[in-house]
């Protein structure tokens, strides 16, 4: 419950901060899974005012869910954990993609496919690791 917290609070202060990063890179603490390639590939898609809210929404609803999928996965344990996981966060990551698909206009759908990619790439699951310690931000 406390990864759960810690990452529902990081994604709300990274997000709300991302027109300070661009002024002050270095000055900000910011989760581990927002790298710089990620905050890049968000700014490069030119979200407005309005998006930016329901971006931040749907993407903190993405993480809690993949968060709580890996938990329940492993709590309940048996065989093939990886492939379990992998098929609930395809869940997660769809509906993530179908939401803000909706939301974008056309000339922000490649760098939103751009951001899905590296987003996926920082965010790694280690099985390996104790249920403290399982999501692995890159």
């Amino acid at each position: 419950m406390k990864i759960f917290k810690a990452l529902l609070i990081t994604t709300i202060l990274g997000f709300s901060s991302i027109g300070q990063v661009q002024a002050e890179p270095q000055s900000i603490k910011r989760p581990g899974w927002m790298t710089d390639a990620v905050i890049q590939s968000i700014l490069a898609m030119n979200l407005t005012e309005s998006q930016r809210g329901p971006f931040r929404q749907h993407l903190k609803e993405c993480l809690a869910g993949i968060q709580a999928d890996v938990h329940k996965v492993t709590k309940r344990g048996g065989f093939d954990l990886e492939k379990k996981i992998q098929r609930a966060n395809k869940y997660r990551w769809r509906d993530f993609r179908t939401k803000m698909r909706l939301l974008l206009s056309a000339e922000q759908i490649p760098a939103f496919n751009n951001y899905l990619i590296v987003q996926a790439e920082a965010l790694q699951i280690e099985l390996s690791l104790p249920d403290s310690e399982r999501i692995r931000w890159n």
